[in-house]
C-alpha cells in the first residue's frame, strides 16, 4: 500500500505545476505604469522615451509591441518595458544625454515566473537530488 503513495504524489505535484505554468500574457494596460522617482522627470520625458523606443521598433521592423510600464530609474534614466510574444519581460534603457534622451542599447529581459512554482521546485530539487 505503501508504494502506491509515491506515484499517486508525483502526479498531485505534476498537475499542480502544469497548471501553474499554463498562464498568458496579460492585456496592455490603456496607459503604462509609471514606477519610480516620477517627480524627477516630466510627463514629456516619459512620452519622449517612449517615442524613442517604439521608432526603435520601426527600424528594426519589429511590430509596436505595447508597453506595460515605464520605470523612472532617475532624472537621466528611465526604463520601458514591453512584452514580446512569450512569457517574459523585456525593457530598454533610455538616458538623457546633454538633455536629449537616446536609447542606449541596453536591454532588460526578465522572465514571468510564478513564486509559488519556483519555490516548488527548488524544494523538490533540494528534496530528490
Amino acid at each position: 500500500m505503501r508504494f502506491l503513495l509515491f506515484p499517486a504524489s508525483c502526479i498531485a505535484v505534476a498537475s499542480f505545476l502544469s497548471s501553474c505554468v499554463s498562464h498568458e500574457i496579460p492585456p496592455p494596460p490603456a496607459h503604462p505604469v509609471i514606477e519610480g522617482h516620477s517627480a524627477s522627470v516630466s510627463h514629456t520625458d516619459i512620452r519622449s522615451a517612449i517615442a524613442i523606443v517604439r521608432h526603435h521598433f520601426a527600424e528594426m521592423g519589429r511590430p509596436d509591441f505595447p508597453i506595460y510600464r515605464v520605470k523612472i530609474m532617475d532624472r537621466s534614466h528611465i526604463e520601458v518595458y514591453f512584452h514580446p510574444p512569450g512569457l517574459k519581460e523585456e525593457g530598454a534603457v533610455v538616458e538623457r544625454v546633454r538633455g536629449k534622451w537616446h536609447l542606449n542599447g541596453e536591454r532588460i529581459i526578465s522572465t514571468w515566473e510564478p513564486l509559488e512554482t519556483s519555490m516548488l521546485l527548488s524544494g523538490l530539487t533540494m528534496r530528490w537530488s
